[in-house]
């Protein structure tokens, strides 16, 4: 008897950590989308730019263009 309550506050333990991890990764992923969304607001916004340019941008390094 002593060892299966002995096992129960471990596993209860366990699991309340468990549940933290996931709540994280939750968080983490929630962060993540809102990064990737803000990249694509923002390139496609360079790119409409770069599209729209009067002079021909076609033989531009790339390279040249990232920032360091």
């Amino acid at each position: 008897m002593s060892e299966t309550r002995e096992l129960s506050k471990i596993l209860h333990g366990t699991s309340e950590w468990v549940i933290a991890y996931a709540r994280s990764g939750e968080a983490s992923a929630k962060a993540a989308g809102t990064v990737v969304e803000q990249a694509r607001t923002t390139h496609a916004g360079i790119k409409e730019k770069f599209d729209r340019a009067p002079v021909d941008l076609t033989g531009v390094n790339r390279d040249w263009l990232r920032q360091e």
